[in-house]
């Protein structure tokens, strides 16, 4: 059975082999590799290695956003991308998910939430936080105000 490879591009040591330990334990035929920037995986990714899912941080040296996830897209489309970001930010999820984001995982989860993330995103689901499925409106306190003028955010 080939072996699932998962790429983890975060410019935090800690962070790589952390989710490492934890992606291995829990998957068994399991590999992640690591990458410091989109550049890294980039270049990871020209050297014909085949990746099953990307996990990708929001904040790197070289890039911000959804930048790094709209390059690894455009390398190629059928890459699993998911997010990992420190905020869950809903504006950045909804265009996250325009962009072709397979998922994004918030990085205060639990470790079982990443597992589960991972093993639904290789089956071919999106994962993302209940927050934003919930709207992401608990976060911000409705006023009477809000409800009869309609904001277009476009």
């Amino acid at each position: 059975m080939s072996l699932t490879v998962v790429l983890i591009v975060d410019d935090h040591h800690l962070i790589r082999a952390g989710a490492k330990n934890l992606l291995e334990g829990a998957f068994s035929g399991m590999r992640v590799e690591g990458a410091e920037t989109v550049s890294d995986a980039l270049a990871f990714l020209e050297a014909d290695n085949t990746v099953d899912l990307i996990l990708l941080d929001v904040n790197l040296p070289d890039a911000e956003a959804i930048d790094g996830l709209v390059r690894l897209k455009r390398f190629d489309p059928s890459n699993a991308v998911a997010l990992i970001s420190g905020e869950t930010d809903h504006e950045l999820i909804r265009a996250a998910l325009e962009a072709g984001a397979d998922g994004f995982i918030p990085k205060s989860a639990d470790p079982q939430v990443l597992i589960h993330a991972v093993s639904l995103i290789l089956e071919g689901e999106i994962f993302l936080p209940r927050s934003y499925l919930q709207g992401g409106r608990m976060a911000e306190v409705a006023t009477p105000l809000d409800e009869g003028h309609h904001h277009h955010h476009h």
